[in-house]
């Protein structure tokens, strides 16, 4: 099982009551959607991947190193998706030291 966050808006630009997330789990198929569980398919296509290591609560200097280093050097353009950020270690809280992540 795969645990993805689906992050539709930039915290640096929308205010903090505004800002619209989603917790994704991959699922099998046949799970049928019950309650507020529903089901999402993640559009596929050309992702940039990056690895981050250290507490989530650093995330912020991950897209800022995406966004203002990597991004303007690259020959990429934007797509019109969100961002995901895949938990590739399930923390036990936003300051555990050790996290894991793949950003998308």
């Amino acid at each position: 099982m795969r645990f993805i966050g689906v992050y539709h808006d930039n915290p640096d630009i929308t205010a903090e009551q505004h800002i619209r997330s989603e917790a994704c789990c991959t699922a099998p198929l046949n799970i049928a959607e019950e309650g507020e569980l529903v089901r999402k398919i993640i559009e596929g296509g050309r992702y940039a991947t990056f690895e981050h290591m250290g507490p989530l609560n650093d995330l912020g200097k991950t897209f800022d190193g995406i966004f203002a280093n990597w991004y303007p050097q690259s020959a990429e353009k934007l797509a019109e998706r969100p961002c995901l950020l895949e938990l590739t270690e399930l923390p036990e809280s936003g300051d555990k030291p050790h996290s894991k992540a793949k950003v998308h």
